[in-house]
């Protein structure tokens, strides 16, 4: 199973964290500079870590250089909102 996350990310923030704008929309807040693909790479970890997942199970399938993203989570929704609450 396979689901599809829209993220909004706001970087570089003062504090790493998330909230759930809606049951598949993700707002993140990344500490890392918006250069050189460094926030990408902080979101990727970060929801890795979050998800307990190896980072190269996340795909970025589009926003590379937009604060709206859209991942491809190996989890389905439901699991995802229980790792992620």
């Amino acid at each position: 199973m396979q689901t599809t996350l829209t993220i909004h990310v706001h970087a570089p923030a003062r504090q790493a964290r998330y909230r759930w704008l809606d049951t598949s929309t993700l707002k993140m807040d990344v500490c890392a500079p918006r250069e050189k693909g460094k926030a990408n790479e902080q979101l990727i970890a970060d929801l890795a870590s979050h998800l307990h997942l190896n980072k190269q199970d996340i795909q970025m399938v589009s926003g590379h250089t937009s604060t709206l993203k859209r991942v491809i989570l190996p989890l389905s929704l439901e699991e995802i909102h229980q790792r992620m609450p």
